[in-house]
């Protein structure tokens, strides 16, 4: 923790800019296309998706090659403060998408950096992005927040160029236990997207519900890597996640245990992005693109419609049991090659 106030102001700024990047790309996805036919809500849906996360892995890839993080996340942020100018739907989409990739992968791959034996701060950094993506659904009929925030994202975008900080870790050799450590976690992540998009509670539509939803998106988010860091990556997931996919499935059929449910089932998001870092620290910005494209690959089901099964007792334990599988067994294959 006292490694983590010494970055605090800057931490903050990062958390920030997080927050208005999702905030505006879903504000402007939200108000530009509330009238669009569900055909084209899906043709735009998949692609920003694909723009945003799917290539957050080879933008992070040149990022660590050139080692420009910084001002990487700052043409993200300037990227997406032009979508609020652009008329055209496949254009913005293209534009904030890209923007939103960039952002990420650069400010991920200098967080990485600040601490490189801590897990907190990239959980730190990634849930505000719930609260901008709940937020900005929310408020996206009124201008001026969107305008306001895209001008906030000039500012913003100017603090991550004075924020660059080069890579010096020297390469790493790529053993099996690495691949397999990054493998099993990159399951992981695809195996909880698709679990995540396939809960639905009714009981959530009204605002007061929904924002305590997502308020435990965001604790289990921020709490992930610093619980892991307090009591070992290791151990700390091998007590709370069983105890996420029982409460899990027991929110299929009593679904007050969904809010204790998502946040533990949250927590791993830290976990899994710090974890492939570590065994690939020459590139944090690929490394956090890669989670963010097994993000992407396990929403294509539901944004698809394709292949989406029932929320079931049986099924949402089958695909945690089998997710908490792959993600102990690649946290295991990442310590054991460090």
């Amino acid at each position: 923790m006292k490694d983590f106030q010494k970055n605090t102001a800057g931490m903050f700024a990062w958390c920030i800019t997080h927050f208005a990047i999702d905030f505006t790309c879903i504000a402007l996805l939200s108000s530009r296309f509330a009238d669009s036919s569900a055909y084209s809500v899906i043709l735009y849906a998949v692609l920003y998706n694909g723009f945003a996360f799917a290539f957050q892995f080879p933008i992070g890839m040149l990022a660590d090659l050139f080692g420009i993080h910084g001002r990487l996340s700052a043409v993200g942020c300037f990227a997406v403060s032009l979508g609020v100018f652009i008329t055209s739907p496949i254009l913005m989409c293209t534009v904030i998408g890209f923007g939103n990739a960039m952002f990420h992968v650069g400010a991920a791959g200098q967080i990485l950096n600040i601490n490189k034996d801590k897990a907190a701060n990239i959980g730190f950094f990634v849930a505000p992005g719930a609260i901008g993506v709940f937020l900005g659904s929310r408020f996206s009929r009124i201008d001026m927040l969107i305008w306001a925030a895209s001008v906030a994202l000039v500012f913003l975008g100017l603090l991550c160029v004075f924020h660059q900080r080069k890579n010096q870790s020297l390469p790493v050799s790529v053993t099996a236990k690495r691949i397999f450590c990054m493998i099993f976690l990159f399951l992981t992540v695809v195996l909880r997207a698709y679990v995540g998009n396939m809960l639905k509670y009714p009981f959530m539509k009204p605002i007061g519900p929904a924002f305590i939803f997502v308020l435990c998106v965001f604790m289990g988010k921020f709490i992930g890597g610093l619980c892991a860091d307090r009591f070992g990556i290791f151990r700390f997931n091998c007590i709370v996640q069983p105890i996420c996919v029982v409460l899990l499935t027991l929110s299929v059929i009593f679904p007050v245990t969904a809010f204790a449910a998502i946040l533990l089932f949250n927590t791993t998001m830290a976990v899994c992005a710090y974890t492939v870092y570590r065994c690939f620290a020459c590139y944090p910005g690929a490394t956090f693109g890669l989670t963010t494209f097994a993000l992407y690959i396990g929403t294509l089901p539901e944004i698809l419609n394709i292949g989406v099964i029932d929320a079931t007792a049986v099924s949402v334990s089958i695909l945690g049991i089998l997710s908490t599988a792959f993600l102990l067994a690649g946290i295991k294959c990442g310590e054991e090659a460090l």
